[in-house]
């Protein structure tokens, strides 16, 4: 596993290719005896390289393999993160969507609901409306609320060392 483990680092620092990563990654958990951190790596990578699906996948097998309450906190937050970027990519598609039909960028969800575009204003996981952005960006309420999300952050947003719940 340590040479799978070895490769991964090299295909992420020196290569830059974070879906060869985590495949090395992957691959690595399956020899007897690896060390758990290998899952943890390859779902960090998977979702780097913006392979959601596959980032899921792993983050929800790191869940419920391991005993260790940390790394169960961690994986539940990183899917918390994965919820809230594929909740942007559409809507971001859905304010793209409505700018096509009607040539100006929305002015507020209600106006994307009244175009049949939206059901109803969309929320985080932890419940809270995104905020649509007066120049369509789509915006999280809290952002220090997911520490490990790439989309939804107002520009220039550092976060800070993630809060322990």
């Amino acid at each position: 596993w340590k040479l799978y483990y070895d490769l991964g680092f090299f295909y992420y620092m020196d290569l830059k290719d974070y879906g060869r990563a985590a495949e090395a990654f992957e691959r690595g958990t399956k020899v007897p005896k690896a060390h758990p951190f290998l899952r943890v790596l390859a779902a960090q990578m998977a979702q780097h390289a913006g392979e959601i699906q596959t980032a899921r996948m792993l983050w929800q097998a790191t869940y419920a393999t391991t005993q260790d309450d940390m790394i169960r906190q961690n994986a539940t937050e990183h899917l918390r993160a994965l919820q809230v970027d594929e909740n942007i990519t559409e809507l971001e598609k859905m304010v793209a969507q409505y700018e096509q039909q009607t040539g100006v960028t929305p002015s507020s969800f209600n106006v994307m609901i009244g175009a049949g575009i939206l059901r109803g204003v969309p929320v985080d996981p932890d419940g809270k409306p995104y905020k649509l952005m007066a120049d369509g960006r789509i915006e999280l309420r809290n952002p220090e609320d997911f520490p490990f999300v790439e989309k939804g952050l107002p520009p220039g947003y550092k976060a800070g060392p993630p809060k322990l719940h």
